[in-house]
């Protein structure tokens, strides 16, 4: 969920009218700022920026403890996340600074390899049942495709384009399923009259 739906779901109008709520509305903002700067392929502005709202959160929490506690607490969790991610695209586009087959990730093998082996290990997590970890892997797959292809977008172009649809497929995949209402067998069988 990106965070200008969180801010839609969570600032009910009447937080509208208090200086506590313009300034978690104006984190909000900066968060989804944050969220368009990885989106467009520049994750250290991004980092920066998400790093900077946790510290807004943070202070915020410290000076209001009362004021929508669990609201806040939820948003700290998903900006806390959010570097995480970030933190590794900007690992990956890193990476990608050499030539595509040239470009070494720590284990020394090439980018494009880790890409495979990433989506290999993102098929694997999601046949033993992690489907969390599955979609993390699958994301963090597309992403470095889509940073790979930004990059050289003549490079591998078929492969690359036909990675990128399976990674976003599994990742709509995995997103559904995980909304789906889960049935346990004793309430699927049918009720007598």
């Amino acid at each position: 969920m990106s965070f200008g739906a969180i801010l839609s779901v969570l600032c009910p109008p009447a937080w509208a009218e208090t200086s506590n709520a313009e300034t978690y509305i104006t984190v909000c903002m900066r968060l989804g700022t944050a969220e368009r700067c990885d989106q467009d392929g520049d994750p250290v502005k991004a980092l920066e920026i998400y790093q900077d709202c946790q510290t807004s959160l943070l202070r915020f929490r410290q000076k209001n403890p009362d004021w929508y506690n669990n609201t806040v607490l939820e948003l700290l969790h998903k900006v806390d996340e959010a570097i995480i991610v970030v933190q590794t695209h900007k690992i990956l586009q890193a990476a990608l600074l050499a030539k595509p087959a040239q470009a070494t990730i720590s284990d020394g093998s090439t980018f494009p390899r880790q890409m495979s082996l990433k989506l290999m290990a993102s098929d694997s997590l999601q046949k033993n049942g992690d489907y969390a970890g599955a979609l993390a892997a699958y994301r963090e797959a597309s992403y470095g495709l889509m940073l790979l292809h930004k990059n050289y977008p003549e490079w591998e172009k078929d492969l690359i384009l036909q990675r990128m649809a399976v990674c976003q497929a599994k990742i709509v995949e995995l997103q559904n399923a995980d909304r789906q209402p889960k049935i346990s067998s004793a309430t699927s069988s049918p009720i007598s009259p």
